[in-house]
């Protein structure tokens, strides 16, 4: 597989049900902040992130987030609110912020995900580190979410036209959550 290649394409976080982490053997998702949870216009958590936390911890699975923010004073704030370690210039693409993540969880990277919505710094960095990866599209494409994030978005638009995969994001949201909500957990036997 490419590493410019997600496992998974996803409208939304919100939209990726616990039973799609299970049957891929998945015990652990680090996930990026801006623009994936949070909206960069007004830099708040989306309230139906509070929901999906709450069920990924029902089932066992769990969370980090990774941030390539420099912002140390917002690491605090957002562990106290998201009640999840947050780990802030992550520097994906590079392994060190993933790398303090998964030493932070205990685990080993053949059962974590990364979810982001930046190809060159989220999937790349998954994929290079050996995670499970999933690509969501970006909560907002304003301009102000950096000069690089834009630099990033539109070699990620080319990119994806060379590849002609943008029908990928196509897809409605009811298609997507029919796909990824079909999937059920296998059946536990008891022995």
């Amino acid at each position: 597989m490419s590493v410019f290649k997600a496992n998974s394409y996803v409208n939304k976080i919100t939209n990726i049900s616990p039973y799609y982490f299970l049957e891929n053997n998945i015990e652990a998702v680090l996930v990026d902040l801006d623009n994936t949870v949070i909206d960069p216009k007004n830099d708040e958590i989306e309230e139906d992130v509070y929901t999906w936390l709450a069920t990924m911890k029902e089932n066992n699975i769990a969370i980090c987030f990774v941030s390539n923010r420099f912002n140390q004073e917002k690491e605090a704030e957002l562990t106290n609110k998201l009640q999840t370690k947050v780990i802030m210039r992550a520097y994906k693409p590079l392994a060190k912020g993933l790398k303090e993540a998964l030493e932070h969880l205990e685990i080993s990277s053949e059962v974590v995900c990364l979810i982001g919505d930046q190809t060159f710094t989220d999937v790349i960095g998954g994929n290079l580190v050996g995670l499970h990866t999933i690509k969501v599209n970006p909560l907002n494409q304003c301009l102000e979410d950096g000069l690089l994030s834009n630099a990033c978005r539109k070699l990620e638009g080319i990119y994806f036209s060379m590849q002609k995969e943008t029908s990928m994001f196509n897809e409605t949201t009811e298609e997507i959550k029919s796909k990824i909500l079909s999937k059920k957990p296998k059946e536990k036997t008891n022995l």
